[in-house]
């Protein structure tokens, strides 16, 4: 979280918070990290094939272009909930 604050402190927009597939494969790799620890693995197998996980699926984000969903706010009149009220 200390790099959200800088980011923010700088008036930039953190990576988290962008477009990109970072902190949602962070998320993933930590579900198949536990998962590896849960079914028995030892720590060495479980923490290179973590690492070799996470950086696949990155890496086919980056490739496919794969992004997060984004929300379009398009400030239209028409088609406002304020706007059909008043007529």
């Amino acid at each position: 979280s200390g790099g959200i604050l800088r980011d923010i402190l700088c008036n930039d927009v953190p990576l988290v918070f962008r477009r990109e597939l970072y902190a949602s494969i962070s998320f993933v790799s930590v579900i198949f990290y536990w998962l590896c620890t849960h079914i028995g693995m030892s720590l060495e197998v479980t923490v290179i094939s973590t690492l070799i996980f996470g950086f696949s699926l990155r890496l086919i984000a980056i490739y496919f272009g794969l992004e997060m969903p984004k929300f379009i706010y398009k400030d239209n009149d028409e088609q406002s909930a304020s706007s059909k009220d008043a007529s």
